[in-house]
């Protein structure tokens, strides 16, 4: 979503940089292709978390930006330690919190003390952006504060996710997939949030229903190698229903071969996946959670999560539709996520939050994210 968001500015106006607290990544490189400085912490022999404070602060002083914004939980502390290490110029902090938060234990050693750290000064940052309205529930019920926040929900570019009848029939062929085949879709890496258990336990109810139907998954850890899901979908006799695809880069293509996408998870914020497929007029069977209902509306189906009978009647639902039906449901969707959720609309929510807490220069304005 970052790199969405720095790619839409208009640079006329708003200079952006990133600051990354890990190593180069490939999102990192696509960014800096733009044109757009990415400044990483940790690059170059021995870079390391020791050094980086203070490299951090020569470049953010050499930058002199208006306006920090944190991006997760690390961001956010970072964003804030160095506004203050800034001295007297000391720019307004921006943080974004892009996930639903209900237990500690579930996050990684580090992150939950980065979490309780960030619960302590939840207060101090000129505002606060969530992603979802679960999202800001969820921090506050866990002692953020409810000051300062906001709720941006993520933007989509409807230009890259549409329906694509020649990317249908190319991946039908590819995986082996008649155009008269009913084909349920999931995108989303292996975890046990993800569903994946719930969703083959739901597909399997539906077997003797949908006999031209095919699950593809899609996700990283989602392939043969999977012993766990390979065994799953063994025992629910799907082996041959069930196309396992991995970790792909071609997702638009991918979605625009889907009769309808499923989202099986057991918690989200603001599932991309979702407005995703409805942007490719893909319409969607979700579980309720996140902002999942306010996502599909009256576009698509929101059933209860756990219940393997409750989503695999909402699957039948969708599929017992009429091709012409489902298509203009689709089409329905496509037109609630470019109503609500195109992505120029979205961002401009980020700029006039910008020019809300900062001190821009005229004609220009400069944001300083990190990641």
């Amino acid at each position: 979503m970052l790199e969405r968001l720095v790619a839409t500015a208009n640079r006329s106006a708003i200079d952006s940089a990133i600051i990354s607290l890990s190593g180069p990544s490939e999102i990192g490189d696509r960014i800096a292709k733009t044109g757009i400085p990415v400044w990483s912490a940790r690059s170059g022999p021995g870079g390391s978390a020791l050094r980086a404070p203070f490299s951090l602060r020569s470049a953010a002083a050499a930058w002199r930006p208006d306006v920090i914004q944190g991006w997760m939980y690390h961001g956010n502390l970072a964003a804030s330690a160095l506004s203050h290490a800034l001295g007297h110029r000391r720019p307004p902090v921006v943080w974004t919190i892009r996930q639903s938060l209900y237990d500690l234990k579930k996050e990684k050693p580090l992150t939950r003390i980065v979490i309780r750290a960030g619960r302590v000064i939840s207060g101090t940052p000129a505002l606060t952006i969530y992603n979802s309205r679960e999202a800001a529930a969820s921090h506050t019920n866990l002692g953020f504060s409810p000051l300062h926040q906001i709720v941006i929900p993520n933007g989509f570019d409807c230009g890259r996710f549409v329906p694509d009848p020649a990317a249908r029939m190319r991946i039908r062929r590819e995986l082996g997939i008649t155009d008269s085949d009913l084909v349920i879709g999931h995108v989303g890496r292996y975890h046990e949030i993800k569903g994946h258990r719930l969703l083959i336990s739901a597909i399997a109810r539906l077997k003797a229903r949908l006999p031209s139907a095919t699950l593809v998954l899609v996700g990283l850890d989602v392939d043969d190698g999977n012993t766990e899901l390979t065994a799953a979908i063994r025992d629910a006799g799907l082996e041959s229903r069930v196309r396992l695809l991995g970790l792909r880069n071609d997702i638009p293509q991918l979605t625009a071969a889907f009769d309808l996408a499923v989202l099986a998870s057991r918690a989200e914020s603001f599932p991309n996946v979702v407005a995703e497929a409805m942007a490719c007029a893909v319409p969607v069977v979700a579980t309720d959670v996140g902002d999942c209902a306010a996502i599909i509306g009256d576009t698509g189906i929101v059933c209860r999560y756990g219940d393997p009978d409750a989503l695999a009647a909402g699957i039948m639902s969708l599929a017992s539709l009429s091709d012409a039906d489902r298509e203009r449901l689709g089409q329905r969707a496509r037109a609630r996520i470019q109503a609500n959720f195109a992505l120029e609309s979205i961002a401009h929510r980020y700029w006039d939050v910008y020019a809300s807490v900062g001190r821009p220069q005229p004609k220009r304005s400069f944001d300083l994210s990190f990641i």
